[in-house]
């Protein structure tokens, strides 16, 4: 696992070199979680994101993330994402800085199917000294969640007569699904090891409804479809992910606009009447293939420190919704409320 740890921290180096601009489009789906401890039903975090733009725009995206999840049945749970965002902004056209609140994400995980894990052994008996036993002694069941969720055009985005880019919203109500299997491990730790692992496959989709505009920009998105692999293992008071995003959007983003139609006669032009039409913006019909590394330090028993990083490994090509990145990187603090048993 070292040598796994050491070959992915030189990827992740290497990544950074590039000028690869597509960074998980984050307009939603991505940022979802689902929780299902039964015994601790009310998880929170507070999450501080710095990312970069890239060098076209050079944008520095600031972003505070309070996050609520809450276990309301043993087979429902609802979650919430509220943002507050900072763009830095630095080019040849636009300088400055914008902030307020992003788009709030909500979002209900229905449990369609799961089962209790079979477990080998006494690995897993609780020791005193671990302050996340909670993940070492209540090893993942094997689920099959759906969620439903929306974001909510809740952003800025006329802000100082600024392209939509340079916003902290995306001016647009968005639906959110997404389906996730969790294969429960069948030993314990597997191979003789103290650690919990399992892999974690999802599938979503965000579509967002409606036209983007404000004194600048109009356009449509297009939907997104995105696919996840997550691994998950835990040792100690610490533990890590390692995630793989694939982000395909459907369809090419659309831009609006109007303008004067002008008829040539001897003297000058004269505006006759208001010409509309939209085109479809090359490129924007990207395919993303982003890393995101993820880890947790328990410093008491239901209380941590995370921090992590995301990169990407191919070129997006576009980014008139601001979404794009060339790093991100994050830290954070969570906390889960409710009774041990």
């Amino acid at each position: 696992m070292v040598r796994i740890l050491a070959i992915l921290f030189f990827v992740f180096i290497a990544a950074l070199e590039r000028p690869a601009l597509c960074q998980c489009s984050d307009a939603g789906i991505c940022s979802l979680e689902n929780h299902t401890d039964r015994l601790r039903p009310l998880f929170l975090s507070l999450t501080y994101d710095y990312g970069y733009g890239g060098k076209q725009d050079n944008i520095f995206i600031n972003d505070l993330k309070l996050a609520i999840n809450y276990q309301v049945t043993s087979r429902l749970g609802i979650s919430a994402i509220l943002p507050f965002t900072k763009k830095v902004l630095n080019n040849t056209n636009y300088s400055g800085s914008v902030e307020g609140i992003g788009d709030i994400i909500i979002n209900a995980t229905f449990e369609i199917f799961s089962k209790d894990p079979e477990i080998t052994g006494d690995l897993y008996e609780p020791r005193e000294t671990c302050f996340n036993d909670a993940n070492l002694t209540r090893l993942p069941k094997t689920y099959l969640l759906l969620d439903i969720g929306s974001k909510l055009a809740t952003g800025n985005i006329i802000k100082n007569q600024l392209p939509l880019r340079y916003q902290t919203g995306l001016g647009s109500n968005d639906l959110l699904l997404g389906i996730s299997y969790i294969p429960g491990p069948k030993t314990a730790g597997g191979g003789g090891t103290d650690s919990p692992q399992y892999w974690k496959f999802r599938f979503g989709f965000q579509i967002p409804f409606g036209i983007t505009s404000n004194s600048i920009d109009s356009i449509r998105r297009g939907p997104d479809l995105v696919g996840r692999v997550t691994y998950f293992n835990a040792i100690p008071n610490f533990d890590y992910q390692l995630e793989l995003f694939a982000i395909k959007r459907l369809t090419k983003t659309k831009k609006y606009f109007q303008g004067p139609l002008l008829v040539t006669n001897e003297n000058s032009p004269d505006v006759i009447d208001t010409l509309y039409g939209n085109y479809e913006i090359p490129k924007s019909d990207f395919f993303q293939i982003n890393l995101r590394l993820f880890a947790k330090y328990y410093f008491a028993t239901d209380a941590g420190v995370l921090i992590g990083a995301a990169i990407p490994f191919l070129r997006r090509g576009e980014n008139i919704d601001g979404l794009e990145r060339s790093y991100t990187i994050f830290c954070g603090i969570s906390y889960l409320f409710g009774r041990h048993q």
